[in-house]
């Protein structure tokens, strides 16, 4: 199967306040629309350009990711493609919730977790995705998956793993995944 994938983490949420690590802030964070006043980069649009089929997670920063990116298309919605979880933050407020991330993040990839889904889980539906993802191939134009960072990056390895050459990567809001096969 030849064809080109392109998985893109959705723009920076707007929220009135800076991002705070308190119990509540995923809720905050996950019902988020993106900031208008931040637009996709230039060499984001002109990659875009061929798009007809895009497929999308129902959290709301990627709906309207997209919406700002490709208002013209309506979007497969598909809870498979949300975002990797994180378990709350233990202490809130006493190390900078960056630090906090990455702690966390590492600790759920150990099998150390308190949310509803393990590491193991999540790949077993990163696998299940990409299937889903292959399934809408169409070899006259790409496809783009609206996203989320860290399940982007564990569907990009399970499409490698499946054969696919990643050309492309980089990190941040609006940032993407070029994957392609012959």
């Amino acid at each position: 199967m030849s064809g080109r994938i392109l998985l893109l983490r959705h723009g920076r949420p707007n929220l009135s306040r800076p991002y705070h690590p308190i119990p509540t802030h995923y809720r905050v964070y996950d019902q988020a629309l993106v900031d208008p006043s931040l637009p996709p980069p230039k060499n984001l649009l002109q990659q875009i350009t061929q798009v007809t089929k895009c497929i999308c997670s129902p959290l709301p920063r990627a709906l309207s990711s997209l919406d700002m990116l490709l208002p013209r298309v309506k979007p497969i919605i598909s809870d498979l493609f949300r975002e990797a979880p994180l378990p709350e933050i233990p202490k809130p407020g006493i190390i900078p919730l960056p630090l906090w991330l990455i702690f966390l993040r590492g600790r759920w990839i150990q099998g150390h977790y308190s949310s509803d889904e393990s590491y193991s889980e999540c790949q077993e539906r990163a696998d299940k995705a990409s299937d889903f993802l292959l399934g809408h191939i169409e070899t006259d134009s790409p496809i783009l998956l609206m996203g989320h960072g860290f399940f982007n990056h564990l569907l990009s390895q399970s499409l490698q793993e499946k054969g696919w050459e990643q050309t492309h990567s980089d990190q941040g809001y609006w940032s993407w995944r070029t994957l392609i096969s012959f």
